[in-house]
């Protein structure tokens, strides 16, 4: 049985193939990406390039070379948020964004470069399509939307607010989505997306990235060796190397490209909503959820009116073996939006792996402990 439910943090298990991609990878593959022309490296080279290829698949995106490989999706996102020029302007965002937004953004407005302001939303963090274009203002440089959230996994329309703010840049941190919802960006026309590969991508940690649409309105946030122009003391101007300095996550990548090649089909998302509607209905506890059930994800959070949830926790793994997560999740601002700060929640988030029994032996358990 599976009891882990902590795939909003990382995901598991893993296909059992990508343990033997890395163990190969590291036994049998000497070399490095971009440095050097044997065997090794040029089938290196290869595996970068087809895992580019199967996450501009993903996404939809017909130029693979615009996929740049980061350490994570927080490296990513400061890549962008620090490279672009965004002095003077203001930035619009969800109310459900994660620390590797709010974190950054923080910072560049307490420096006095950027202003910040979050969209309007329902109660469970759904953005109010219709009142978006209230706050939006002349220097409005850019909107960023967590696609899923973390807490309570409500899934934005993305169509829609783009619809709304024209052309006005647009960031998908797709950490939570990716993997588990189509983003097709030939209909989006995102500028950037940000990605993860050790959520539902069902990757190593340690390797995440992002699409960039136009990489001149983004300046390199490292520079160094990229195997690339190598006479030159400036970075190169083309992607991915303009964004890749520095020998990179090689294992990681292996990991990623055998996921990307082995995702299993996911769980039926009925279960999931049966799940919700028990704890909701039937139960004491306070569920945190998408309002509409068609805005559902695959994370959801709950609070006792009367126990700690650190106690039902500690009792989950201790007697279960039942893996969650309590606290605030790295999304205070989420948080404070559902009106669960500062204490948090418990959440469980849900993957691939999970069957009908396993879903139904953990609403057992809950169901047991709020008593």
């Amino acid at each position: 049985m599976n009891t882990y439910f902590d795939n909003a943090a990382t995901s598991f298990p893993k296909p059992k193939q990508v343990s033997t991609a890395i163990s190969n990878c590291l036994e049998n593959i000497a070399g490095s990406y971009g440095r050097g022309s044997s065997t090794n490296n040029i089938s290196i080279a290869q595996t970068f390039f087809d895992t580019r290829e199967q996450l501009a698949n993903l996404f939809n995106i017909n130029d693979s070379s615009k996929i740049i490989f980061t350490l994570n999706a927080t490296m990513a996102m400061n890549t962008i948020l620090f490279g672009l020029n965004l002095k003077n302007r203001h930035i619009l965002i969800s109310p459900m964004e994660h620390n590797c937004v709010t974190r950054p953004l923080n910072y560049l407005q307490q420096k006095g470069i950027i202003n910040y302001d979050t969209l309007p939303a329902d109660t469970d963090g759904f953005i109010k399509i219709n009142e978006i274009k209230q706050l939006i203002k002349p220097n409005t440089a850019l909107v960023i939307i967590n696609h899923e959230s973390n807490i309570n996994g409500v899934v934005q329309n993305l169509t829609e607010i783009k619809q709304q703010i024209k052309d006005i840049p647009l960031l998908i941190d797709a950490s939570q989505s990716a993997g588990h919802f189509q983003i097709d960006n030939q209909i989006l026309d995102s500028d950037f997306i940000v990605f993860t590969g050790h959520k539902a991508l069902l990757g190593p940690t340690g390797i995440g990235g992002f699409y960039i649409k136009d990489q001149n309105k983004v300046s390199s946030f490292i520079y160094g060796g990229t195997g690339s122009i190598s006479e030159s003391l400036n970075m190169p101007e083309f992607t991915p190397d303009k964004f890749e300095a520095g020998t990179p996550n090689i294992i990681g990548v292996y990991g990623l490209n055998t996921a990307l090649h082995n995702l299993p089909e996911y769980i039926n998302n009925q279960d999931i909503y049966n799940f919700i509607k028990e704890l909701k209905y039937n139960t004491d506890y306070k569920v945190y959820s998408a309002n509409d059930f068609s805005r559902q994800g695959f994370v959801i959070s709950i609070t006792h009116p009367t126990k700690s949830i650190t106690d039902i926790h500690n009792l989950l793994q201790s007697k279960y073996n039942i893996i969650s997560r309590i606290g605030l999740h790295c999304s205070p601002l989420a948080h404070q939006h559902i009106n669960t700060y500062p204490t948090g929640t418990i959440r469980f988030s849900f993957s691939a792996y999970h069957r009908k029994e396993d879903i139904e032996f953990l609403l057992s358990i809950l169901k047991k402990l709020q008593d």
